[in-house]
């Protein structure tokens, strides 16, 4: 195993005990969070301040960092975040309906990655956007509708603008070694590590 492979199987194991953790707290799937946090900050090599999801900061926070960030917007969406006083930048034609910009924004700070995916959980669980969909989730306990829900289909604000987020979502968790981190986890056990994970 490489130095990079046993990096990322650390990583692994650590989003998969923090993943775990907040399922047995609040009933939050394990692999909606894992996934999302291996999405976000690509396997935790890139989630500056211990903020993996990306959480932005609220309004009045004192402690908050700086990040140049990208996203797929559309015209609409860019022209929103142009009032907010935000410096844009074009990064390439439409393509169905959305443009790649890049702009910065504030973020939030967190002590720990366990903090990071406490506040996360909350967030999804109780901020105004996203209770209708827990709550709907609770009802049917669907986690493909839960992210259709997050994608914008349901009319509310997008927690990921990527048009290829669901099927790279899918491709994450369906990897061998993230079930294995999760199994293991949800027993208790450290991961294994005789082989590298892969994606």
């Amino acid at each position: 195993m490489t130095k990079q492979e046993q990096e990322r199987q650390g990583n692994l194991a650590r989003i998969a005990s923090s993943a775990v953790a907040l399922e047995v707290e609040t009933g939050i799937p394990a692999e909606l969070t894992a996934g999302q946090c291996i999405i976000e900050s690509a396997w935790m090599t890139e989630a500056p301040g211990n903020n993996p999801f990306g959480m932005k900061a609220p309004k009045g926070a004192t402690v908050y960092q700086i990040l140049e960030i990208y996203e797929e917007l559309t015209n609409q969406q860019i022209k929103n975040l142009a009032t907010t006083g935000r410096r844009i930048a074009d990064m390439g034609p439409a393509l169905n309906g959305h443009r790649r910009v890049s702009f910065q924004d504030r973020f939030q700070v967190f002590a720990s990655i366990d903090a990071a995916f406490r506040a996360y959980g909350e967030l999804l669980i109780n901020e105004r956007h996203f209770a209708p969909r827990w709550q709907r989730y609770m009802a049917h306990r669907s986690l493909s509708r839960l992210l259709l829900d997050m994608s914008g289909r349901d009319g509310y604000p997008p927690y990921f603008t990527s048009q290829s987020y669901l099927t790279l979502f899918d491709q994450v968790t369906g990897q061998a070694n993230v079930k294995a981190a999760l199994a293991y986890a949800r027993a208790g056990k450290e991961s294994p590590t005789k082989e590298g994970p892969n994606g």
